[in-house]
């Protein structure tokens, strides 16, 4: 290609993960205990395999970048905990049923562009839109996830020639989303809206090279 101009390709293949840990389960009738569990609890859980493709383009000062995440959600169908016996048939049954989830493959979309205004200081600028994996069927309070529109602005100055300090700012906005689910398994479902989600992120960073 041009000097100018890059592109780049690349895949992270899918992780497994085993969580080990410890559980307690407490069954009351008013403030008195009927019923409990104390041992062990396993999940098992995969992190999926993204593919990204990726280009960038310079002219004059200025970077030019575009980016696309394919991220194989679909691997994420359920989770199912594991415990010392079984607790089917009792008090906690539903602590012991695999959870549905049949996320979906999700895509983001993300265009940056950089700015070099001399030899030390440099400002960037990024925008980016990711289309959630949660279909509305397994939505939860644990994720109530949406579309998300995400902005970044940053600044970097670079002290020495192995030294540059790094300062940037993050809003990650989160679409509302509505939802109308039947309850499953004995648990209730989700209608209605989900609103006003989002997060700040300021970010100050120190790179060296050696």
């Amino acid at each position: 290609l041009l000097p100018s101009w890059t592109v780049a390709a690349t895949y992270r293949s899918e992780v497994d993960l085993t969580l080990e840990g410890d559980s307690e389960l407490r069954a009351l009738a008013g403030n008195y205990p009927v019923a409990g569990y104390a041992g062990t609890g396993d999940l098992d859980i995969s992190l999926p395999a993204v593919f990204s493709l990726a280009t960038a383009y310079t002219y004059d000062k200025f970077t030019f970048e575009l980016d696309w995440d394919r991220t194989f959600w679909s691997s994420f169908d359920s989770l199912d905990f594991r415990y010392d016996t079984s607790l089917l048939g009792t008090v906690f049954d539903g602590f012991d049923r695999a959870i549905a989830k049949d996320w979906s493959d999700s895509d983001s979309y993300r265009i940056g562009i950089t700015y070099d205004w001399n030899a030390n200081w440099t400002s960037t600028l990024g925008f980016s839109y990711e289309k959630t994996p949660v279909p509305q069927a397994t939505l939860g309070f644990e994720l109530p996830d949406a579309d998300a529109l995400v902005s970044s602005i940053g600044l970097r100055y670079r002290c020495t020639a192995n030294m540059t300090l790094g300062l940037s700012y993050m809003y990650h906005h989160v679409k509302s989303r509505t939802v109308l689910n039947a309850g499953t398994a004995g648990l209730p479902g989700i209608d209605g809206t989900f609103s006003d989600g989002g997060a700040h992120a300021i970010n100050v960073g120190l790179i060296a090279s050696f």
